[in-house]
């Protein structure tokens, strides 16, 4: 009778796959065996590193998830199931578990805000900053896993944009680069503020936004002006030494120049 048992429940191995957002309860694999002509009652058991995460019915064979899965933390499961008979003779056979994504994390930046400087004279194309955000829907990309790869891709774009700040800087929607793209002037606009949002490919798609501050730095890139193009005086040929003439005046748009005129 154990003979023919052992023949029929023959060892296989099977594959199911399981949504990473799966909640508790749900159904992802049953498996029968049948005694002899008897009919005598197997019990079952499951064996392997994650066991914890999953409940097997003893008597029926089905195997049900205990809890929320997390593809991120656990992207797979190799497990055994084993098939034992009232006289302690059994069989085993592989369960393989991949888990699917699903875009259920927004991008998130290296850095709560970016802050950064840059002279008022420097040449178009000067780098300033490179933004950063990642996506652990990215994280734990396998070879050929294009859900994951698209859940998880990344891309940049300005949303809010004061005193047309995007007339200055051009941004990198794939590398999030940020350079400048023409002079810029302390004079006009002495700082430039933005919000980058960074999303991801998935559907629907996530995303997350930080804020840029760029300061631009006075160079002495104008010279000074005097107040008026001439000066007429008169004075009497009997002026004692001393005798006021009159007043000249000169400005210097430079900041770091204002107070030095001599």
């Amino acid at each position: 009778m154990a003979s023919r048992r052992e023949k029929q429940e023959k060892q296989e191995k099977q594959e199911a796959g399981a949504g990473a957002g799966g909640g508790g309860g749900g159904r992802r694999r049953r498996r029968r065996s049948y005694g002899g002509s008897g009919g005598a009652e197997l019990q079952f058991s499951l064996f392997g590193v994650g066991v914890e995460d999953f409940f097997m019915d003893a008597s029926s064979g089905e195997l049900r998830i205990a809890g929320p899965m997390d593809r991120e933390r656990t992207p797979g499961y190799a497990l055994v199931v084993q098939a034992t008979d009232g006289g302690g003779l059994f069989c085993r056979s592989d369960v393989r578990l991949r888990l699917l994504d699903v875009n259920d994390n927004a991008p998130s930046f290296s850095s709560s805000a970016y802050v950064t400087s840059v002279p008022e004279n420097a040449a178009p194309k000067t780098l300033l900053t490179r933004l950063q955000a990642s996506d652990p829907d990215l994280a734990q990309v396998s070879a050929g896993d294009s859900d994951s790869d698209r859940n998880g891709a990344v891309s940049y774009q300005v949303v809010a944009d004061l005193y047309n700040s995007s007339l200055y800087f051009r941004l990198d929607g794939r590398t999030g680069t940020l350079v400048t793209t023409r002079p810029l002037d302390f004079e006009l606009a002495r700082r430039h503020d933005f919000l980058i949002r960074a999303t991801d490919g998935g559907d629907p798609t996530l995303s997350s936004q930080v804020r840029v501050t760029v300061s631009v730095t006075d160079r002495n890139d104008n010279a000074p002006d005097f107040s008026q193009p001439l000066y007429e005086a008169h004075v009497s040929e009997l002026a004692p030494r001393g005798h006021f003439v009159a007043c000249v005046q000169a400005s210097d748009a430079d900041a770091c120049d204002a107070d030095r005129l001599r």
